[in-house]
C-alpha cells in the first residue's frame, strides 16, 4: 500500500479555521434563532443556551466521522488515518476531537512535538495525512455548496433578527401577549413563533410595519396579522390587527 504523506501544518490550520467558522456560524445562528428578544423567562433562555453548548460539543466531536474528513479537510485534501493509514473507527474519530475546545494547548502540543500531532491524535494513535483526491469533485462540490448555504443563511437570519429586534415587532408582541381575545383562542400561556414574516419600512421619520406572527398556546394556534405605523418623533402605533 502506498504511504500517504503527512499534511503540512499550514493546510491543517486552514482546515481547522474552515471547520471552526462553520461550527461557530451554526451555533451563533442557532443562538439568534432560539433566543427571542421579547422573551423574559431567564430559566428558559438558560436551558436553550446549555443545549447550544452541548450541540457545539457534539458538532466538534463528530466533524470527522464521514470518512475521516471534515468540510475543512475535504477542502484542503486532508484526512484522518490511524498508524496503518487506514480509516479509524468512529469512536476514535470522536475522541480525537474532544480536546478541540482546549485549542491553545492543542496548538502548543502540535508546535513543540516532533511528530506534530495534537493531544487527541496521540491518545487514539491517529494523524492527519494528505490524500490523492485533493481536487475530487465531491469535496469541491461540498465546499462550494456549504459556502453558498452559509451566505444564504446569513442573509436569512440577518433579516430575521432585524425584524425581531425592531421596536415595531416588540410593540406588536407585547400587544399579543397582553391581548385577552388572543388568549381566549390559544390559551393563557402564549408562545410566539420563531419565524415572523412581513416587512418594516422607514422613510423620513415615517415608518410602516406589516407583520404576521404565529401564536401558539395550549388551546391552539393562530396567525396574527398586525399593521403598525410611525410618525416623526412619535412611537409606533397599531393601525389594525387580524387573527
Amino acid at each position: 500500500m502506498e504511504q500517504l504523506p503527512k499534511s503540512l501544518l499550514v493546510r491543517r490550520f486552514g482546515a481547522f479555521f474552515i471547520d471552526h467558522f462553520i461550527i461557530v456560524f451554526f451555533i451563533v445562528m442557532s443562538f439568534f434563532l432560539v433566543i427571542d428578544p421579547s422573551e423574559n423567562e431567564i430559566s428558559s433562555m438558560l436551558i436553550r443556551i446549555i443545549l447550544l453548548i452541548v450541540c457545539a460539543f457534539v458538532l466538534y466531536g463528530c466533524k470527522d466521522i464521514v470518512n475521516g474528513r471534515s468540510m475543512g479537510k475535504r477542502f484542503f485534501g486532508l484526512a484522518v488515518r490511524d498508524n496503518n493509514q487506514e480509516l479509524p473507527s468512529t469512536s476514535k474519530l470522536i475522541i480525537r476531537n474532544l480536546f478541540t475546545f482546549l485549542w491553545p494547548i492543542e496548538l502548543i502540543a502540535i508546535l513543540i512535538s516532533k511528530q506534530k500531532r495534537k493531544i487527541g491524535d496521540r491518545l487514539v494513535n491517529t494523524d492527519v495525512y494528505s490524500v490523492k483526491n485533493n481536487k475530487n469533485i465531491l469535496g469541491i462540490a461540498l465546499s462550494i455548496t456549504s459556502i453558498v448555504v452559509f451566505f444564504v443563511c446569513i442573509m436569512f437570519f440577518g433579516i430575521l433578527q432585524i425584524i425581531k429586534r425592531d421596536e415595531s415587532y416588540l410593540i406588536a408582541t407585547d400587544f399579543i401577549k397582553s391581548s385577552s381575545e388572543i388568549k381566549e383562542i390559544v390559551g393563557n400561556e402564549i408562545t410566539l413563533g420563531y419565524f415572523p414574516s412581513g416587512a418594516i419600512n422607514y422613510e423620513n421619520g415615517y415608518g410602516n410595519s406589516d407583520l404576521t406572527i404565529k401564536v401558539k398556546g395550549k388551546k391552539g394556534t393562530t396567525l396574527v396579522h398586525i399593521i403598525l405605523s410611525k410618525e416623526p418623533n412619535r412611537d409606533w402605533g397599531i393601525e389594525s390587527i387580524d387573527y
